[in-house]
């Protein structure tokens, strides 16, 4: 390529890459919303037993609160169980996931036929090129678009108001719970809707911008050509982010990249091209999910796949967070937060959730920190800790003043010990923190594996404590029923071994180098 026309290659200014990252945060408290309706409400009524109302209920629940929300967000950059993924692979699964949703969700006549309709455009919009002779694949597509986010408001409305029906008061633990229901089902409508609103702003631009330069090229004299414009040309590229393509802004004036994007219906030409895996296009095109993005990860189909599975079991942890910190938040701060209620909110948002997020803060596969350095994946997963740790040290001191100190139950032995455990971990985390200082005296190889295997015990024995202490009178005297402590336990579990494999991983890693260091003094 010519001097003249080089791509200068622009990194995303910060306040986009902040909006975006927001996004990302916004998007994992939708899917717990999700994950908590769709977990509580089939549980309710799997347990009822699945007939006739209940039935129609719980489809509903799966088809439009599940389904199709997953479905709507597939193509949204920032949805972090699809990002990963190419756009071929986003519409296959908007569309299947769509055809099961709605095919099993009728919350309403309205929403009914809404639904129906939206088949019809869903088909129409698959096959947009096809019909591109009788309809423009840009308005085929901003139709659907429209009409599907119209089929979600509505089924979530219906949703909405299926909470104040006597099939689901009755089988609440209190009415404050159905108004919890409800924000959540609101909140998850909301930022469901988030990424489908943005590529109908973007549509509605391009279809103005189209309209636009139809009308100036009309009036472009004859004289005037690519030629002409060639000679004088340079290209900008603008990272378009979350995805492999570089957004191409070719125009007159080299010297100001901004007016190649506000005055491109005049003298540029906008585009977007797939740029090759380089060193330089890695440099200025890393983006929040450019490590991430499957067309330039040089790993076999086999790795690939099991980098998505984890990036999966990372959301579905997540959820089942989601759902503990949801559930017992709300327990405990009707009930008033003194005494043993206060002891219960504090270990859970201490310990289940905080530490949690924390332990997980450098895991490779983490949805929320992935894409960040490393120091500030230390500065975040120490900033947890210490919120978290003194969260859980704070609610395990109230219980055992309470008690004078007199534990002789599992729950209350175990938590005890999370207490002295955490304590230890912190003096260790400083200790990690400043390794490199104190490397004279420990090897901070040693140092930090040392305080990886604490870390990982510390949060093992408080959820451990967490697990038994739905066995205990203050919990269980407020639980729906004796299967619903069934279900927290198991979601306890699931959390629990899922947030410690990014740990295990990186104490594999430590202790696999440090067995080679040995070897290799030893041999030498």
């Amino acid at each position: 390529m010519p001097s003249d026309t080089t791509p200068i290659i622009e990194p995303r200014p910060l306040h986009a890459v902040i909006f975006d990252r927001l996004e990302v945060i916004l998007n994992i408290i939708n899917q717990m919303c999700i994950g908590f309706v769709t977990i509580y409400i089939s549980w309710m009524y799997l347990r009822t037993g699945l007939a006739g109302t209940a039935l129609h209920a719980w489809l509903t629940t799966i088809g439009f609160s599940f389904l199709m929300a997953e479905a709507i967000m597939c193509h949204y950059n920032q949805n972090v169980l699809t990002f990963s993924f190419r756009r071929n692979t986003k519409t296959l699964i908007h569309w299947v996931l769509q055809v099961l949703g709605g095919g099993i969700g009728i919350a309403g006549f309205a929403a009914f036929i809404l639904c129906l309709i939206s088949f019809v455009t869903g088909l129409s919009a698959l096959f947009s090129n096809t019909l591109k002779r009788f309809l423009s694949p840009l308005l085929n597509k901003t139709f659907h678009n429209i009409l599907g986010m119209s089929t979600f408001v509505v089924a979530l409305v219906a949703q909405y108001y299926g909470y104040n029906t006597g099939l689901f008061t009755r089988n609440v633990p209190a009415k404050d719970f159905v108004i919890l229901m409800k924000c959540l089902t609101l909140i998850s409508a909301v930022l469901t809707c988030l990424g489908p609103l943005k590529t109908l702003i973007y549509k509605l631009k391009m279809k103005v911008l189209y309209c636009y330069t139809a009308i100036y090229n009309t009036h472009i004299p004859n004289s005037l050509n690519m030629e002409s414009l060639n000679s004088t040309t340079c290209s900008t590229i603008r990272t378009d982010y979350g995805s492999t393509t570089l957004k191409i802004s070719i125009g007159k004036n080299s010297e100001n990249a901004d007016n190649a994007i506000t005055t491109s219906t005049t003298s540029y030409a906008i585009g977007y091209q797939s740029l090759p895996y380089t060193s330089s296009t890695n440099l200025y095109a890393k983006s929040r999910f450019s490590k991430m993005s499957m067309d330039t990860m040089p790993n076999s189909e086999s790795r690939q796949i099991l980098q998505r599975l984890e990036y999966f079991l990372n959301v579905l942890n997540q959820i089942c967070i989601g759902f503990v910190t949801i559930y017992m938040s709300w327990m405990c701060l009707r009930t008033g937060l003194a005494g043993t209620g206060l002891h219960a909110w504090l270990v859970t948002i201490g310990f289940s959730f905080l530490m949690a997020e924390a332990i997980m803060c450098h895991y490779n596969h983490n949805v929320l920190t992935f894409n960040y350095r490393r120091i500030t994946k230390t500065t975040i997963h120490w900033v947890l800790q210490v919120l978290g740790g003194g969260c859980g040290i704070a609610g395990v001191l109230i219980k055992c003043i309470q008690k004078h100190f007199s534990l002789h139950s599992i729950h209350g032995k175990l938590g005890f010990a999370a207490f002295i455990l955490c304590c230890i971990s912190f003096a260790s985390g400083l200790s990690a923190l400043f390794s490199t200082r104190f490397k004279k005296l420990l090897s901070p190889l040693l140092n930090k594996t040392f305080h990886n295997i604490l870390g990982i015990g510390t949060f093992v024995v408080a959820l451990s404590a967490q697990y038994y202490g739905y066995e205990t009178g203050f919990f269980s005297r407020k639980a729906p029923s004796a299967d619903f402590i069934v279900l927290m336990k198991c979601l306890t579990l699931i959390s629990l071994i899922l947030s410690s494999i990014g740990a295990l991983k990186a104490l594999f890693h430590k202790s696999t180098n440090i067995f080679y260091i040995s070897l290799f003094r030893i041999t030498t």
